[in-house]
């Protein structure tokens, strides 16, 4: 009877530093796949939506001059891309490109860490890639309407905006990482405005060579769920010396 006691503190103190051990979760990656092969895509060029493991993200499609305007989200079968307001956007040539200044801009319904983006230019052309992220709502990217109404939005005035960055892409095809420093509620991705040149071949003044490309992917992390952190490696052995101090104890009193 005594030693079965003595074994079952020992057994309690393995089983405690087992569930120490165990308790952590990991991060998710969610891949959603922004191409029109992917069934599960929902909505029109106003507005599209798609839904990974419980996230669910919105996408929507921008113009830029002096400031932001309405623009048409194109779904192709290598992705995203953009054309002008009241377009059906219908031509499968249709993308994002920095001759009009196009963005599509993806709200997230739960914070999210940017990992990669998959780019495909239809037409061979650079793809040099321009992104802003931030937090809170992105909204409506025209209030008022354009000149009218609420104050117009710009670059620096996006709601909730965290940062920018740049990647100088050449490939027609690529995977890009973004580097946000961490969860975000938005991410607006387009080609780089100032990207485009009269220099190189088949470039000149009259015809520059713009940046073009259509969204294929997006792939994001959300944070761990439930984490419960690990002790430190001292706070274990504090509880497992204790633990077998007690069963020592124990065992003498009942020898």
């Amino acid at each position: 009877m005594r030693s079965s006691i003595f074994r079952m503190v020992m057994a309690g103190a393995l089983a405690a530093g087992v569930v120490s051990l165990g308790a952590r979760a990991e991060a998710a990656t969610i891949a959603f796949n922004t191409t029109s092969g992917n069934a599960s895509m929902t909505g029109n060029t106003t507005q599209r939506q798609l839904t990974v493991n419980g996230v669910t993200v919105t996408m929507t499609a921008w113009g830029y001059g002096t400031d932001f305007n309405d623009a048409t989200l194109g779904l192709y079968s290598h992705g995203l891309g953009a054309c002008e307001s009241g377009s059906s956007c219908s031509d499968p040539w249709h993308q994002v490109d920095n001759k009009y200044v196009e963005w599509v801009a993806f709200q997230f319904s739960t914070s999210v860490t940017p990992s990669t983006v998959s780019l495909y230019s239809t037409d061979g052309s650079d793809t040099d890639l321009k992104y802003f992220w931030g937090t809170g709502t992105l909204g409506d990217l025209t209030p008022g309407g354009d000149g009218t109404g609420a104050a117009d939005i710009t670059y620096a005035t996006l709601p909730g905006l965290l940062g920018s960055n740049t990647h100088n892409g050449t490939a027609a095809i690529q995977t890009v990482a973004l580097t946000t420093g961490g969860p975000v509620s938005w991410l607006l991705l387009g080609t780089d405005p100032n990207g485009w040149t009269t220099t190189g071949t088949g470039c000149s003044t009259s015809y520059p060579c713009y940046d073009k490309f259509k969204i294929s992917g997006l792939n994001v992390t959300t944070p761990p769920q439930g984490d419960v952190p690990v002790p430190e490696p001292t706070s274990l052995l504090l509880l497992g010396t204790g633990l077998v101090g007690l069963a020592g104890r124990m065992r003498r009193y009942f020898s």
